[in-house]
């Protein structure tokens, strides 16, 4: 694939699928566009979907224009599950996002509660509510909390808790499902990006696997 800086450049290409893995901004400048071309477009900033208006338009652009839509899992499991959950009946779904310290650093929310995150003494809680509220402050750490919320019971009724933990190696996620069917708990371990602790090794195999099945007529799982 040639290398190019432009949108026009871009759908000048005709991709098979564009994988957006830059940010919430990019996402609302490029993703309808590139949908009304017709092109499927994967978005791995899921929290820019909390934005209920983009959202509805995004999907409106993916329907009328027949193209694919389309938000992995990223570092996190359980989804298919979830979906199952729902159909039945889902009483309650929360995530806890903890990270190392250095995963939080950089952005101005945590900043602007002066915290040393070099030198926490243990666990610190930097937001607990729900996922609507939450995930806006965090847009490059809680976007499998944005997955979690669209493919269950919304950005309003999923809870989110949002932690720093100098203890930890791993980004750890706790999620728990209650409904109908039963319990769900679900604890994911994720080796962080060496270039990004953000973000989880986990996050882009998520993306790889979901285009490998893009095409294929045999699907297992979600």
């Amino acid at each position: 694939m040639p290398f190019v800086t432009t949108l026009d450049g871009l759908i000048a290409e005709k991709p098979e699928m564009v994988i957006e893995a830059a940010s919430h901004d990019a996402v609302r400048e490029f993703a309808r566009p590139l949908l009304k071309q017709g092109i499927p477009v994967m978005i791995l900033s899921g929290g820019a979907l909390c934005d209920d208006e983009l959202r509805a338009k995004l999907e409106a652009a993916a329907a009328k224009y027949k193209a694919l839509l389309y938000v992995p899992s990223g570092g996190i499991g359980g989804l298919d599950a979830l979906k199952a959950v729902c159909v039945a009946g889902a009483d309650s779904v929360e995530i806890a996002v903890t990270k190392p310290p250095a995963a939080w650093k950089g952005i101005p929310y945590v900043d602007k509660m002066k915290l040393d995150l070099d030198h926490l003494a243990g666990p610190v809680t930097l937001f607990e509510g729900t996922a609507r509220e939450g995930v806006p402050y965090f847009p490059a750490n809680v976007n499998i909390a944005a997955a979690l919320s669209m493919a269950g019971i919304g950005f309003d009724r999923t809870r989110l808790k949002v932690v720093a933990d100098p203890a930890l190696i791993y980004n750890t996620h706790y999620i728990n499902i209650r409904g109908k069917t039963g319990t769900i708990s679900i604890k994911v371990e994720s080796v962080p990006f060496p270039d990004n602790p953000k973000t989880a090794m986990l996050a882009c195999y998520s993306a790889l696997a979901s285009f490998k099945q893009f095409n294929s007529p045999v699907r297992y799982g979600t």
